[in-house]
């Protein structure tokens, strides 16, 4: 379906630095995602491109763009796709007109999306679904929004799925326990239906395992305490909750109704547009962006489900 709906072959044909494109190199290689075959695609950008040094991870790698899927050759184009996200994010949210994109009152890159297409709608699409599963994932954890289980087709896969008042697509939490190491790995996602939501969420579960499997091994006596040595928030919370105190808060929400004072409504849209720069002679990028309904996600705390 990416194939037929997207004109990658031809708009990102010219993507190499040394065509004049934004794009050093692309790294890809098979990726088991919970039985199935499929291919992980890495892409960098040029690094004056983005403005910065690179941020310090302790989990992830420092590739602009990843993209998973059953084709080698899709893999890398949401790959370059996502890297291109990433270039008009840096550009964006320190730009002058950062206000109009919604960057002054959220300054992730929530609800963007990058694609090749023939038409912006599909870029909008893709936004949308970000900036769902962005909202959802959030509000659920403020107290805002109820969650039900579901089955899955996965023996070992526990799916939540989130109640929201957009009227528009499907939100699913996936979790399971890992074994050997007996840890937490979790991967979410939006969808227009409950099957391709968890499809979505199947690679970020699978991911995150595989992340914090590596982590693991190179960091064998790494405990709950050793927390603080962790710099970003975001990976800090990711191995707060593999861990089975991060677990039992997570099931403890599952539990937990939503709280009267904080009814649900759907949420202020802040930007709903492209972006346009030099990137766009590559692909659409687009930015939904909900206000936030909290900014408690952004901050500091060790225990918000959100990373």
């Amino acid at each position: 379906m990416f194939l037929m709906l997207n004109l990658a072959p031809w708009r990102y044909r010219h993507i190499f630095t040394k065509q004049g494109g934004p794009i050093t190199r692309i790294e890809f290689s098979e990726f088991p995602v919970l039985g199935r075959k499929c291919f992980q695609a890495n892409a960098y950008l040029a690094p004056h491109l983005t403005g910065k040094p690179r941020p310090e991870h302790n989990l992830y790698s420092d590739a602009d763009g990843t993209g998973t899927n059953l084709s080698a050759m899709v893999a890398r184009y949401m790959a370059i796709s996502e890297a291109l996200e990433r270039w008009a994010f840096h550009v964006k949210v320190r730009d002058f007109d950062r206000d109009l994109y919604g960057f002054d009152r959220d300054s992730s890159s929530n609800g963007m999306a990058a694609f090749p297409g023939l038409f912006a709608g599909q870029c909008r699409t893709k936004a949308y679904w970000e900036a769902l599963e962005r909202h959802c994932v959030i509000a659920w954890w403020d107290g805002r929004l109820t969650a039900r289980e579901r089955p899955t087709s996965w023996a070992d896969v526990h799916a939540v799925q989130i109640e929201h008042p957009l009227g528009r697509g499907v939100m699913v939490i996936l979790y399971k326990k890992c074994t050997p190491g007996d840890f937490f790995s979790y991967g979410h996602a939006a969808g227009h239906d409950f099957a391709s939501a968890s499809q979505r969420a199947s690679i970020e579960l699978c991911r995150n395992e595989y992340v914090l499997r590596c982590f693991r091994a190179t960091h064998p006596t790494f405990t709950i305490d050793d927390l603080p040595q962790i710099k970003n928030i975001f990976e800090r919370r990711l191995i707060f909750f593999s861990f089975p105190e991060g677990h039992a808060l997570f099931q403890e929400r599952l539990r937990t109704p939503v709280q009267a004072r904080r009814p649900a409504s759907p949420p202020r849209v802040m930007f709903d547009g492209p972006l346009l720069g030099p990137w766009s002679r590559y692909a659409t990028v687009w930015r939904g962006a909900f206000e936030l309904p909290t900014e408690s996600c952004m901050g500091p705390k060790l225990d918000f489900f959100f990373w």
